[in-house]
């Protein structure tokens, strides 16, 4: 992927791949307007209030600047708030990528929270309070019915607009507050790594920046392919219920990969024992996070040896059990810039030729998936 533009004082933080143009700012539209960043938000990082606490309000802000060419995927990140509304909250927050040669005219109020029918809007993640983003019979058209504190995936507007995917966000006050008071921030982190036909998606959640990340959505498949280029908005709505919207502080990183290479070291021992190594990594600039366990299946005839012998460069929770056949590097473990290690002893049952595989697409980062597989193979004489 390819990002063109620069960065604003901490409205996008952007990984450039070319000298930087044009200078990124927010076209707001609606009820959408600039507020100071609450209590825990980064101090210089650019907050909008989407809507405010009233009935049938739309706020719609579109990132003017930046172009984003959607070549190996990107992760977008922001951190939101809700407070206001009565016992039943309307409607939510949408964060869209769209295609800016057609832009976003007719993007739907209420349940299509800005961004359902919108005619270039291409990829539509919602934090869907009341549950119309899901609903059929609402503004979108389509769906398996209303899923209220969720977050929700929608396709293409071209195709109009189809289900992806869903799941339940904990009930926090960062999701949804009737208080006077403004509450803390909650995080949202989408990941969009490309396949051969269309895209994986991820969503994270955490209700703070102190917190741990909770997956949300995992490996979701959105089977369509993006237009040349991308632009990025966001936008909420309140229809017949209410409730003050507000974002800030997007980021957007483009993927750079990661390569993984798999060895046997020795590659023909003398016993039936040797140890397996990933080397991860080789050629980012900056330290990439497993976003996602990653398992791997040992071929038939090996196992973990007893003790495990774990080793490496890499800032890694590594498991295997002893005598089992995977091991699984946790979410949250570090790839040092430039790339490093995580090794396991490992013991052959018997004589053969044992070739263990990597799939390409199996190793999800924050800075992208490995796009190649790899492969290694020990051979035990006895």
């Amino acid at each position: 992927m390819k990002i063109t533009g620069s960065a604003l004082a901490s409205i996008v933080v952007l990984a450039c791949a070319n000298a930087c143009a044009q200078t990124p700012a927010w076209q707001l539209s609606g009820s959408a307007a600039r507020v100071d960043p609450p209590e825990g938000a980064a101090p210089q990082s650019v907050w909008i209030r989407l809507t405010p606490d009233a009935n049938n309000t739309l706020g719609m802000a579109l990132l003017q600047g930046v172009n984003i060419v959607p070549q190996n995927g990107l992760t977008v990140s922001f951190d939101y708030m809700a407070r206001g509304g009565g016992p039943v909250e309307g409607d939510g927050i949408s964060l869209f990528l769209f295609d800016p040669a057609k832009g976003m005219a007719g993007a739907q109020p209420g349940g299509g929270l800005g961004y359902c029918r919108g005619s270039g809007g291409w990829f539509g993640l919602a934090i869907d309070e009341f549950g119309n983003f899901s609903h059929p019979q609402d503004r979108c058209g389509n769906g398996p019915g209303p899923h209220p504190r969720s977050v929700v995936l929608r396709g293409p507007a071209a195709l109009g607009n189809p289900f992806v995917a869903s799941a339940p966000i904990p009930a926090t006050r960062q999701q949804a507050s009737n208080t006077a008071d403004r509450p803390g921030v909650a995080e949202v982190s989408v990941h969009l790594w490309p396949r051969p036909e269309g895209y994986t998606v991820a969503v994270d959640w955490r209700p703070g920046p102190a917190n741990a990340w909770r997956p949300l959505i995992d490996h979701a498949d959105f089977p369509f392919a993006a237009p040349p280029s991308l632009a990025l908005g966001v936008a909420a709505s309140t229809g017949m219920a209410k409730n003050e919207h507000e974002i800030g502080g997007v980021r957007v990183v483009a993927h750079t990969g990661v390569a993984v290479n798999l060895r046997f070291d020795p590659p023909e021992p003398a016993d039936r024992s040797s140890t397996l190594i990933f080397d991860v990594g080789g050629g980012n600039h900056r330290e990439s996070t497993f976003v996602r366990n990653f398992r791997y299946e040992l071929p038939a005839g090996l196992e973990i040896a007893n003790p495990p012998g774990f080793g490496g460069t890499c800032e890694a929770s590594v498991r295997a059990k002893p005598q089992g056949g995977a091991v699984t590097i946790d979410a949250g473990s570090k790839v040092r810039p430039g790339g490093c290690t995580v090794s396991v002893k490992v013991v052959a049952r018997g004589p053969g030729w044992y070739v263990g595989k990597v799939p390409a697409g199996t190793m999800l980062t924050d800075t992208g998936t490995n796009a190649a597989p790899a492969s290694a193979t020990l051979a035990v004489s006895r």
